[in-house]
């Protein structure tokens, strides 16, 4: 036991019954260690990516301007590969959300298998 303190700094050193209570509760956990929580549910994740899709079809087009355009800085080829790539952008990222939307209506129609 700390005696030779002065009052305020042995009232906060020595531990009181509460304290060991509180580190308990704290240590205790909530819920089972495998079980992930109700925000990352599979449902939650589907809307998740079902949310993100025009960020798909957005980064898709904003690769493919990128690199045409720095293509044609570093090839002299002025709007060619700019075009090309940009056609390659859209394209994959309509195929991202084809992709997206096949997998929804799928799991949609089987709902059993979702666990």
């Amino acid at each position: 036991m700390v005696t030779d303190l002065p009052w305020i700094a042995s009232r906060w050193l020595v531990p009181r019954r509460g304290v060991a209570r509180t580190l308990a509760a704290m240590a205790k956990p909530k819920r089972p260690l495998g079980t992930p929580p109700a925000i990352l549910s599979r449902a939650n994740m589907r809307r998740l990516e079902l949310a993100s899709m025009g960020l798909y079809l957005l980064v898709a087009i904003g690769l493919g301007v990128g690199i045409g355009y720095y293509l044609d800085r570093w090839l002299g080829t002025a709007p060619w590969a700019l075009a090309l790539f940009l056609t390659a952008g859209v394209i994959a990222g309509f195929r991202n959300m084809y992709r997206l939307l096949k997998r929804e209506v799928e799991a949609s129609r089987h709902p059993e298998d979702e666990g």
